[in-house]
């Protein structure tokens, strides 16, 4: 289900079940645009009078702006170090930068430090060369675990934001 909360923001939620302890769930995400940045906040509930334990992760696909040759597409800061593209990563951090060669890079932070995957994002062409290997972006996904007591409720922000 869906509500428009105003001219640039939206909610949706969605009640259903964690399979791993058969607890219903509700999960809200409200998002937000403001100027060239992206707000999304989350609220998961437990509806059940006893305590849960569950794993929300939340995946992000970017695709910088690619040059024509392919060449080096990108770099990614992980937290405070900076990876090679290619590089397949578990970290634990709370933000991640997508640096493009051509504008815009992004910035996308959580509020709080958690395991973090990272992998790129892969095509392959086959050419008179053989196979070529084309890096079409990043993809990581924050994993939360979460304990929630009977009714608790656990809240968490992303903020998404392009820079130079």
């Amino acid at each position: 289900s869906y509500r428009i909360l105003g001219e640039n923001s939206v909610m949706l939620w969605r009640t259903g079940m964690d399979y791993s302890s058969g607890a219903r769930i509700r999960v809200e995400k409200e998002i937000s645009l403001t100027g060239r940045d992206i707000k999304v906040r989350y609220l998961v509930r437990n509806l059940e009078e006893r305590e849960i334990e569950v794993r929300l992760g939340v995946e992000f696909s970017i695709s910088p702006r690619l040059s024509y040759s392919f060449a080096s597409p990108c770099r990614v800061k992980i937290g405070e170090h900076e990876r090679n593209y290619k590089e397949r990563r578990i970290s634990c951090v709370d933000s991640i930068d997508i640096i493009s060669e051509i504008p815009p890079s992004f910035r996308v932070s959580w509020s709080q430090k958690t395991e973090t995957w990272v992998s790129p994002i892969l095509t392959f062409a086959k050419s008179e060369r053989g196979l070529k290997e084309i890096v079409q972006g990043v993809s990581f996904m924050p994993i939360f675990a979460v304990k929630l007591k009977g009714k608790e409720m656990f809240r968490l922000e992303f903020n998404a934001s392009c820079f130079k």
